[in-house]
């Protein structure tokens, strides 16, 4: 798999998802995507036209017509968001993607809200977009047939009613409520699939007892609902034996005059069934009726998909500011894609930890004003959050006057400790150019410096804490010994543990190794120490 960067070098080996001779626009200010992104499609069959600002693809637009535009977020000219807005207006059935490399929960809504069908964050590999593209065009497809029913037209109001609910509950009380006044019904309920046993559940229901509702499970085949959603077909059942024997019997012992099972699909894949009963005498039943229930669940399942798009978009939008504030944007960008929950996260690992502790900072936090103090640690957090993240390491929390970081967690990395020692260098080089700058203004600095410990053990990594609240931590022996180390280290100073020397090898001279006394341990411990003087 590849990201969008290196896109060009295998286009030839990548499946063929498209739909082809859809026409595409694809809008975007950086030549090298906007470039990679026509050649991918073009390579699979559709007609596509570039440009690099919005000017450029108004003026495609006046000569022909396009089924899809792909734009980005960001662009001098006019960002993606109100070029969509102003194509859209003119051309309601145009479709849009839009691609961004620094999405935020309101400007994936807002994207939805404007019409978008898809989103994708960059960098993105060829499958997704062209799954983004393929659903796109699916989606417009599904609106051109809609359109043609005309005598069904007054029906696609009710779409609007749909997308404004906020849950999967509300939708589906409003998609029954719906389809017992249409049709006419006593009975309806909506079936989906349970993913952890494959049966069908019911989630909502009108003329049903609460404990049906509860007790009903079905297994694919089994049962009128069984055989839709392993079918896929819609049933028209109207209590005689001529529309499907094997259920003659099922109806007369639920004292069903008629009834219809619909399927609902997305993507090809029936997630659901509908089942619609009458138990009076009436108007059977028509093929017109399942019609009607296909513009009605049709509207409702991208109501749905649109409910599970905005959450899934969310979700990772979330996810991905939460990983952000522990590593850096590429090592955030490879974990989501691995496609695990990272809420649910933890495992003991032998990892590196890096422990930081500003010196004398105490006394001289007694002296200043508290506001001056917050600015100088908000500076020198930054700056070592910088560091670390170079490194590929993972920040671990933030405590006062010091820092924890991990390095071999999450992502795996060849060398942890050498990688550590680079960090735990160039951090005392980056404490040092800003002590000096704020020793010049107050004298209060020219005390203070920084220690730095570094130990090697197994240890807890992950997710801890409550309900309430959950905090991305590192637990473990190594843990208490690095911050131990960190505040017996001088300013300047890195003390490191035999195990982390072990692993460096030859890689440094280490000045001085003795043994001391560390509180909360019971024998003296070894350790090495590296001092650094100034900025050298």
């Amino acid at each position: 798999m590849h990201d969008i960067g290196t896109l060009h070098k295998n286009l030839e080996t990548q499946p063929f998802l498209g739909m082809l001779k859809k026409k595409i626009i694809v809008v975007d200010d950086d030549p090298q995507i906007l470039d990679t992104v026509i050649e991918a499609l073009q390579k699979h069959g559709y007609f596509v036209k570039g440009a690099s600002g919005a000017g450029e693809a108004q003026a495609y637009f006046e000569k022909e017509h396009f089924d899809l535009l792909i734009v980005d977020l960001e662009m001098e000219e006019m960002n993606g968001l109100e070029l969509f807005k102003l194509l859209h207006a003119r051309y309601p059935d145009l479709q849009g993607i839009m691609i961004t490399g620094c999405a935020t929960i309101d400007a994936s809504i807002r994207a939805l809200e404007e019409g978008f069908s898809n989103f994708l964050l960059k960098p993105f590999k060829v499958n997704d977009l062209l799954r983004a593209v393929e659903k796109s065009l699916s989606k417009k497809q599904i609106d051109d047939e809609n359109a043609r029913l005309k005598t069904l037209i007054p029906l696609y109001k009710l779409g609007r009613k749909f997308l404004k609910a906020q849950t999967i509950d509300e939708l589906l009380e409003e998609l029954i409520k719906t389809v017992k006044e249409e049709t006419r019904s006593d009975r309806v309920s909506v079936m989906l699939i349970d993913e952890e046993t494959g049966e069908l559940s019911i989630r909502a229901a009108i003329g049903l007892s609460p404990e049906i509702v509860k007790r009903v499970r079905i297994k694919p085949g089994q049962n009128i609902a069984g055989w839709v959603l392993q079918n896929g077909k819609p049933l028209i059942l109207n209590g005689g034996p001529e529309d499907h024997p094997q259920f003659s019997k099922l109806m007369k012992l639920a004292e069903i005059k008629a009834a219809i099972s619909y399927p609902l699909v997305k993507e090809d894949q029936v997630f659901g069934v509908l089942n619609v009963s009458k138990l009076v005498s009436g108007e059977p039943f028509s093929p017109a009726d399942v019609e009607l229930l296909s513009v009605i669940c049709d509207q409702a399942v991208m109501a749905f998909d649109n409910l599970r798009l905005i959450k899934e978009i969310s979700e990772k939008v979330r996810a991905q500011t939460l990983l952000q504030q522990f590593v850096a944007p590429h090592v955030a960008q490879a974990l989501l894609s691995q496609k695990e929950d990272i809420y649910q996260y933890g495992e003991i690992k032998e990892l590196i930890i890096l422990f930081a502790d500003i010196r004398n900072f105490t006394p001289m936090v007694q002296e200043m004003m508290l506001g001056d103090v917050r600015v100088f640690l908000n500076e020198f957090f930054d700056a070592v959050c910088n560091v670390v993240f170079k490194y590929d390491g993972t920040i671990i929390k933030f405590m006062g006057d010091a820092l924890i970081a991990v390095f071999g967690a999450p992502i795996k990395m060849n060398q942890p400790g050498l990688q550590a020692l680079k960090a735990s260098r160039e951090m005392l080089k980056t404490f040092e150019d800003i002590r000096e700058r704020w020793a010049s203004k107050s004298k209060f600095f020219e005390r203070v410096g920084l220690g730095i410990g570094l130990t090697k053990g197994e240890v807890f990594i992950g997710n801890i804490g409550s309900s309430q609240k959950i905090d991305y931590t590192v637990v473990g022996t190594a843990v208490n010994m690095a911050q131990r180390l960190a505040g017996e280290a001088t300013a300047g100073q890195i003390l490191l543990t035999p195990e982390v020397k072990k692993e460096l090898g030859n890689h440094d001279r280490l000045v001085a190794s003795i043994y001391t006394k560390l509180k909360g341990f019971k024998n003296s411990q070894r350790m090495y120490a590296l001092t650094f003087s100034g900025k050298n």
